[in-house]
């Protein structure tokens, strides 16, 4: 879903208390892990103290709201500060630093509202638009067409049944795309089957001309409660506004419900979307920045922001973990490309299903990380391509979210480059980790206190992993690209990047860093021209990063061969410059 951050505070200020918070406690929990963050002010400024995280007991029914209290234990115990007084949460902060001002709850700690697109028609417009809107909530999208022309025909009544009874959805959506009354009655019969169920849906969602709302109301209003909207009388914005907010709405009832159940009622709950997506506006407009994020846990969050605009998809039926069987839908061959050893294609297929089996395993051994990282780039090029941003991608900042950082740094360099393939358009890109979730607890307390959320932001959410020039042209492969010179504190470093590779050169955490860059006839650096010198230093972004400064010189689009062998040599040759060995 697209939407303007250009007057966007980062927060509702509707929300905001004017009250001083000195310590802040932000909690997040999902089916993977819960983590416990602490703030505090250090000089009068807000700064992270310490972050805990345990793995959730996926025996009981509730482990995420358990694993919030055992969370805030670990908590306690690494920091000597006590956080809860039997189930009552410690409040306000005490003299000698124990409890805190503010406690709030971010994460997925219900599982995501089960959504069902019925696209009636054989169009496919208004379903296009309504599944970037639904993929802005937190919610499990499922979609099924019902159209004459649709591939295999139009499914029975008993086929719209059976499909729903397997996704068995909160929500269902009907999306007219163009559909007869003849397919609307099909839809609408299957949905018929499954209303008086048990477990039925609570709530229909009608999204067409009047005359498709008459005939839903006829045929299942009265099992169902309906609510209708017709996109051709409201504007777009409102109409996807109105959406969002009910789903939202919807989640966090069933989160407050939870919560309440475990004595945890007055805890404030901003959905991870939610509360992502402040961070992410908030960084844009201090940075000026086109920046995409990659969220990664149970499900995987995108959002990208560019131009006072932005973009968000959220799936919550892909991951390396509880979701890696949806990725198992990749096309191995897609996979194979990114690796430097050839493996029998089922093998990959496999290894996402053992993945969705022991979903919260560790990568443990170089296999399971090459693997990861290759699925990673296919899933995660999908999923960029869904919010509009196709290679090469004018991005400058490119976040990924804590899981990353269990993969060596090298991998997560490449995999990011390689899946978005950025082409800035004044050459550097960096690449940065959220190594805690910051993102995550400060967008949850910038809906209570935005200042102090701000400030975290600010002093302590991201890790450079990386600054990457990019160079773009072609020429013949081993060919020189660019020659350059980096200068710390005055010393200087030649070097040569040959095209169709990449140029690792480590930074220092302290001192003057300056770079010079000549580029050979052909090649340029972001929008500059072809052969031009380019000057960078701090002032224009370079600092420490953790990997260092990379210069790519593989060109954009990337391209690889199509023989087995060649294509082996040139992934592997990639991992080499980075310092990464393949045997």
């Amino acid at each position: 879903m697209v939407h303007d951050v250009s007057a966007e505070t980062g927060q509702p200020a509707v929300r905001h208390q004017a009250r001083s918070v000195h310590a802040a406690v932000a909690l997040q929990a999902d089916r993977a892990r819960c983590r416990a963050t602490l703030f505090d002010r250090v000089e009068q400024i807000p700064r992270l103290i310490a972050s805990t995280v345990t793995l959730p007991d996926l025996s009981s029914g509730v482990a995420e709201l358990v694993g919030i209290r055992a969370a805030l234990a670990a908590l306690a115990e690494e920091t000597g500060r006590t956080f809860q007084d039997g189930a009552r949460l410690l409040s306000p902060r005490q003299a000698l630093g124990d409890g805190a001002d503010v406690y709030v709850l971010t994460g997925l700690p219900q599982p995501p509202l089960p959504v069902a697109l019925i696209s009636i028609g054989p169009d496919q417009t208004l379903s296009r638009l309504l599944t970037s809107v639904l993929r802005s909530t937190p919610i499990r999208l499922t979609q099924l067409q019902v159209s004459e022309q649709a591939g295999g025909g139009r499914p029975s009544a008993a086929a719209v049944e059976q499909w729903l009874r397997q996704v068995r959805p909160g929500v269902i959506v009907l999306a007219y795309d163009g559909g007869t009354t003849d397919e609307w009655a099909t839809a609408l019969d299957g949905i018929r089957g499954v209303v008086e169920d048990v477990e039925a849906p609570a709530l229909g969602l009608v999204v067409g001309p009047e005359a498709h709302q008459e005939q839903a109301a006829e045929a299942i209003g009265d099992q169902l409660e309906l609510v209708g909207v017709d996109p051709s009388a409201h504007e777009t914005a409102s109409v996807t506004l109105a959406l969002t907010t009910e789903l939202r709405e919807r989640y966090k009832e069933a989160v407050r419900q939870a919560l309440t159940a475990h004595q945890l009622g007055s805890l404030p709950f901003v959905d991870l979307v939610e509360a992502i997506e402040l961070s992410v506006a908030f960084t844009h407009r201090r940075t000026a920045q086109s920046t995409l994020l990659v969220h990664l846990d149970c499900g995987m969050l995108l959002m990208w922001a560019h131009d006072g605009q932005a973009a968000t998809a959220f799936y919550a039926e892909r991951d390396l973990g509880f979701g890696a069987a949806e990725l198992s839908r990749i096309a191995p061959e897609r996979i194979a490309r990114w690796l430097p050893i050839q493996y029998p294609l089922e093998s990959l297929t496999e290894w996402l299903l053992n993945r969705s089996l022991r979903p919260l395993a560790a990568l443990e051994t170089r296999e399971d990380t090459l693997i990861a990282s290759a699925v990673l780039r296919e899933a995660l090029a999908d999923g960029v391509a869904d919010l509009g941003l196709r290679p090469p991608a004018d991005v400058q900042l490119i976040i990924a979210s804590s899981w990353f950082a269990e993969l060596p740094p090298a991998l997560v360099a490449l995999l990011l480059l390689d899946s978005v393939q950025p082409l800035p358009s004044q050459g550097l890109v960096t690449l940065a980790l959220d190594d805690v979730d910051l993102f995550a607890a400060a967008g949850a307390l910038a809906t209570v206190h935005p200042g102090y959320a701000g400030a975290v932001l600010e002093q302590d959410a991201l890790i450079p992993l990386a600054h990457c020039i990019v160079v773009r042209g072609e020429g013949a492969e081993g060919a020189l690209a660019v020659r350059g010179e980096l200068r710390i504190d005055g010393v200087g470093q030649r070097f040569s990047v040959p095209y169709g590779s990449l140029h690792l050169l480590q930074l220092p955490e302290t001192g003057t860093i300056e770079l010079s860059l000549e580029l050979e006839p052909g090649f340029r650096a972001g929008a500059g021209e072809p052969g031009a010198s380019v000057e960078l230093s701090g002032e224009s972004g370079l600092s420490w990063a953790k990997l260092g400064l990379l210069i790519d010189a593989r060109g954009r689009p990337l391209q690889l061969p199509d023989a087995t062998e060649l294509r082996l040599a040139r992934v592997a040759s990639w991992l080499a410059d980075l310092g990464w060995q393949v045997r």
